[in-house]
């Protein structure tokens, strides 16, 4: 893949060639880097046949890409925390994402299954980074369940421990909800479990409230423009 890149750069001129020609090189290279460290760090051939195998699918499903400087110290796994609702209540779940295993240039991809009522379910999570802003998407491989999509600000910024931002997703009640959410490299409440508990969901509430909002403004609501609206004048009063 690598080799048929830079042939294609090395043989076309047009942009479209060009574009094509570093995509393929890129992900060559990213593919043969993955294979060579699997390779020493696997103890069965086998495992390190699957696991390239896997570089490749998480790779080639993967549609975002950001600059590789701004991605690579962001290759982590992550504790991921949203609220969601079940049986009418509002709560706090949790999920780890491990973007450590997609290793292609540009790429960030995450892999998660979870159990439900019809049997496991696979979804993909990938992210991508603009500026200081972080932006993930998490859809399923299958079936017609809307991707949950978010955004978290200041996630360049490394000394932070918290990260606070927002997403919308499709509650286990089947309501779309526009709602909080955390991500920390480390477990921000114990025990770590699927769905928080109430009282370690307010814990979550007020890191979420000291976090986010500093310097934001949510929901802002317009005001009147143009000239202020005549007023009648006061009616003389009798000497």
């Amino acid at each position: 893949m690598t080799a048929l890149g830079v042939y294609i750069q090395s043989t076309g001129s047009s942009a479209g060639t060009v574009m094509t020609a570093g995509t393929l090189a890129a992900l060559g290279g990213g593919v043969v880097g993955a294979a060579i460290s699997i390779f020493f760090s696997a103890g069965d051939g086998r495992d390190a046949l699957s696991a390239v195998h896997d570089v490749l699918n998480r790779s080639l499903g993967a549609s975002m890409r950001s600059a590789e400087a701004d991605l690579a110290p962001l290759r982590r796994v992550w504790h991921c925390y949203w609220i969601t609702q079940k049986g009418e209540k509002y709560l706090w779940a949790h999920s780890v994402y491990d973007f450590t295993r997609a290793v292609s240039p540009g790429l960030a991809v995450a892999g998660l299954t979870t159990d439900h009522h019809a049997g496991a379910l696979d979804y993909r999570i990938e992210m991508v980074v603009r500026g200081d802003r972080m932006l993930f998407v998490d859809a399923p491989a299958q079936g017609k369940e809307p991707p949950t999509v978010g955004m978290v600000p200041f996630f360049t910024e490394g000394y932070r421990a918290v990260y606070a931002g927002v997403v919308l997703v499709r509650s286990w009640d089947g309501t779309d909800l526009l709602s909080k959410c955390l991500w920390s490299v480390t477990p921000l409440v114990e025990p770590e479990a699927d769905v928080v508990s109430h009282d370690q969901g307010q814990v979550l509430d007020d890191l979420w409230a000291r976090t986010l909002p500093r310097g934001h403004v949510l929901f802002p609501t317009p005001e009147p423009t143009g000239p202020p609206e005549p007023t009648e004048p006061p009616e003389p009063t009798e000497p």
